[in-house]
């Protein structure tokens, strides 16, 4: 049985992971595509949009 628990508890985890990691190659990706086309400031701004969307979400 605690096996079992150490199991979900793993998978939840690697989930996250590989959501982090997702996330961060799609960043990249894309700034580094906004860098090709000189339209950095771009891929910035939103991420700093949904950065304070998220501070707003969880600030109530």
């Amino acid at each position: 049985m605690f096996d079992f628990i150490l199991n979900l508890v793993g998978l939840y985890f690697r989930w996250i992971l590989y959501t982090v990691v997702a996330l961060l190659v799609i960043y990249l990706f894309l700034h580094r595509l906004m860098r090709y086309f000189g339209t950095r400031n771009i891929i910035d701004e939103y991420v700093s949009m949904v950065i304070e969307w998220i501070r707003d979400a969880f600030r109530d």
